[in-house]
């Protein structure tokens, strides 16, 4: 997934530790926390 960010130009790569493969059901308030501040 680094490589695949790096290549698309990513401004911030966030890694949730402990996260499972679907990181906004396992951890539903970190998402919607990077999603307010991409937002604003």
């Amino acid at each position: 997934m680094a490589f695949m960010a790096e290549r698309a130009h990513s401004k911030q790569t966030v890694v949730v530790k402990g996260a499972s493969h679907v990181v906004m059901v396992s951890n539903p308030k970190v998402v919607a926390s990077l999603i307010e501040k991409a937002a604003q």
